[in-house]
C-alpha cells in the first residue's frame, strides 16, 4: 500500500517530469499557495532529480490577496510590481519553466 508521502513524491515527479517537463540547466518557476508548501518542497525535491539549476518558489497567502482585493483603492486592484512582471519575462527569455 502506497502511503501519503509516496503519493506525493509520485505526483511531484509526473508534474515535473511530464508537466512541466523540466530539463537537464533549466530553471524552474513555481508560483503556489502556502496552503501547497507540502507539495511545494516534493516538486522542487523531484525537479532537482531531473536536473534544475534553479527552482525559485513564489508563495502566495490567499488571505493576504483578499485582503489586498477588500482593502486596496479600486485604481490599484489590477497593479503588478516590476520586479513581478521582470521575473516572468526573464523566465520566458532564458526557457525557464513555470508551474502554477
Amino acid at each position: 500500500m502506497i502511503d501519503q508521502q509516496d503519493r506525493l513524491r509520485a505526483y511531484a515527479g509526473l508534474a515535473v517530469r511530464l508537466g512541466a517537463n523540466v530539463g537537464v540547466g533549466q530553471d524552474l518557476l513555481l508560483n503556489a499557495s502556502v496552503d501547497h508548501a507540502p507539495l511545494v518542497r516534493a516538486i522542487t525535491t523531484e525537479a532537482y532529480a531531473a536536473g534544475a539549476h534553479y527552482v525559485d518558489v513564489l508563495y502566495v497567502d490567499p488571505m493576504v490577496r483578499r485582503a489586498h482585493a477588500a482593502g486596496a483603492a479600486a485604481a490599484d486592484l489590477g497593479y503588478s510590481p516590476p520586479w513581478l512582471i521582470k521575473r516572468l519575462e526573464d523566465a520566458g527569455r532564458s526557457g525557464a519553466a513555470v508551474m502554477r
